[in-house]
Order: C-alpha cells, then sequence, then structure tokens
C-alpha cells in the first residue's frame, strides 16, 4: 500500500515508518519541515511539505495513496504547561485532523482507510477499573482534549473510509518519550514511586504500539476505536519496582503528590498522578497477539 504519514518525526511514527517499509508498503511523509524531517528520518522515503491549507500536491499525493496515519500533535512532556501551552497541545492536535480530513474530502479519489492517534487519557484521571473502548469520557484536560481531537474527523469518518481510532496509553521506548525521565533515578540510585503508587499506569512497549498499528491498517475488517495499551496495567508502585529490578536497583524513594503538583502543576496531576486503567479488548478479541504483555517483560527487554 502507498501510506501518507503525518507526524513521522515523533517516538511512533520513527519506529512505524522501518516497520511498514519492511512489509512492503511505500511511505510518503507530510511534515512542516522537509530539511529537519530528512535529518530524522532515514529510510528512503517521499516527502512532501505541509503547513496549513491543503495544496495541489497534498490533494494528488491523497488521490493515489490507499491508506493515511495521522500521528501530529505537540509533545505533551515538551514543555511546562502554560495557558499559551495548553492551547498549542489543543491546537496542534485538532487544526492538523480537520486540515488533513478538509483535503481528504477535496481529493477526486480517497484512500480506504484512515488511522488516527488518540490517547487513554480520553478515560480521564480517576480511572480505577478496568475500562475498555466502551468506556465513558473522563474528567479534566487531558480528556477534554482528546474528545476535540477525537470529534474534529467526523468528516472522514462518516465518508465511508475506514476509520480507526488509536487510544495510546503510555509508549516504552528506552531513548525517547516518559521513560527516559523516570529510569534516571534508579541508575542514580534513588528510584521510587511518585504521589501514592496507587494510581494504574496503561502502558505499552513500543514494538506492540507499531505492530498493533500496522495489523489494524492491515486488517479489512476492523474498524472504529481501539486502546493500544498492554493487557495488563500496573500501579505507579508496581511500574517503579519493575522498573528498579531490570536495573539492579531497589524502588525506595517516594516522592509525595504535594511536592509534584508545586514543582510542575496541572501537568503533574493529569500525567504523573492520574490513572488510568485502560484495557485493549478489542485488539484482544480481534486476534492480535502481544509480544510484551508483562510490565517485567517489557522492561526485561528494552534495558536487556
Amino acid at each position: 500500500m502507498k501510506v501518507l504519514v503525518a507526524g513521522a518525526t515523533g517516538l511512533i511514527g520513527k519506529h512505524l515508518i522501518p516497520a511498514l517499509q519492511k512489509k512492503g508498503h511505500q511511505i510518503v511523509v507530510l511534515t512542516r519541515n522537509v530539511l529537519k524531517a530528512k535529518l530524522l528520518i532515514e529510510e528512503h522515503v517521499e516527502f512532501i511539505e505541509w503547513n496549513s491549507e491543503p495544496t495541489a500536491e497534498l490533494i494528488k499525493a491523497i488521490e493515489t495513496a490507499d491508506a493515511i496515519i495521522n500521528l501530529a500533535g505537540e509533545n505533551l512532556n515538551a514543555k511546562t504547561w502554560s495557558n499559551s501551552q495548553k492551547k498549542i497541545i489543543i491546537d496542534s492536535r485538532i487544526n492538523a485532523v480537520k486540515k488533513l480530513s478538509h483535503a481528504i474530502m477535496l481529493a477526486s479519489h480517497k484512500p480506504k482507510v484512515f488511522l488516527q492517534a488518540s490517547a487513554t487519557g480520553y478515560y480521564g484521571t480517576e480511572c480505577y477499573t478496568g475500562v475498555d473502548e466502551s468506556g465513558a469520557k473522563g474528567i479534566g484536560f487531558l480528556a477534554d482534549v482528546v474528545e476535540q481531537w477525537e470529534k474534529a474527523d467526523d468528516e472522514v469518518e462518516k465518508s465511508g473510509i475506514r476509520y480507526i481510532l488509536l487510544r495510546t496509553g503510555v509508549v516504552l521506548e528506552p531513548n525517547e518519550g516518559a521513560l527516559t525521565a523516570m529510569v534516571m533515578p534508579f541508575k542514580l540510585g534513588v528510584g521510587g514511586h511518585l504521589g501514592k503508587g496507587d494510581q494504574y499506569i496503561s502502558w505499552i512497549h513500543y514494538q506492540d504500539e507499531i505492530n498493533a498499528i500496522v495489523y489494524l491498517l492491515e486488517n479489512e475488517n476492523l474498524s472504529g476505536t481501539f486502546n493500544l495499551t498492554a493487557p495488563n496495567p500496573v500501579s505507579m508502585r508496581e511500574f517503579a519496582k519493575s522498573l528498579g529490578k531490570s536495573h539492579n536497583r531497589p524502588s525506595w524513594f517516594h516522592i509525595p503528590a504535594p511536592f509534584l503538583k508545586m514543582v510542575m502543576g496541572e501537568k503533574a496531576k493529569e500525567m504523573i498522578l492520574s490513572s488510568t486503567n485502560a484495557l485493549p479488548k478489542r485488539l484482544l478479541e480481534s486476534g492480535f497477539s502481544f509480544k510484551f504483555k508483562t510490565i517485567d517483560e517489557a522492561f526485561q527487554d528494552l534495558f536487556k
């Protein structure tokens, strides 16, 4: 298939492109900065500059594409959540979806499938009981962002194109993302859990994340919302204990919630102290097989 990928320079995109190429797919990267994208993506792909309004080049690319995968969105960990940064987080997701959806609607020949990134933040900050894709929207800034994000491409979803929503949890990758900051204290011998430690983390090994996206892309009978999370979410305390074990270090240190809130503000409440217990029910029912089902298996592989 010819696959257009937006947001290809992020953590997921950089692993997804070689995986798609290995399966024989042709890749076209939609990017705001072609030069920067070429430096970050070493694989042989076609690049199209895409900033705002749909160009003739973009529409032509869509008309010859079989699939579109949209991963675009500001990194939640990039900066402190000031009001201006929160606006960037929202706009970077919603505007990208709306503009891409508009370009798809203008194309005379439309792709067969559209995969749209989303997040388990949809379920809110107080999700302690296991919830599958049928779960209700929770409360909080991220829940509101995700709701707007998912509604921004209603036009595509209603057009008859096979539509897949990727509600991804915390992606574990050893050199990038949330895990890089979390592992450093353990290397220094002062690792431990954050907050009370009873909050759930819906995690996924980056290889399973990539394999799941490719699986959903290639299986024509699958559509709708999918939780991209490992089948065994863990508490923050269990997560920290396993991370320490993978580095032969104890998990004894504890940073209390009030301190985290004082230093990080709303970001701490929404991303560190929040509890998300999301289960990949639809993926499992469809026959997808996870390579890393437990947190111990994931860390053993990531830090082998």
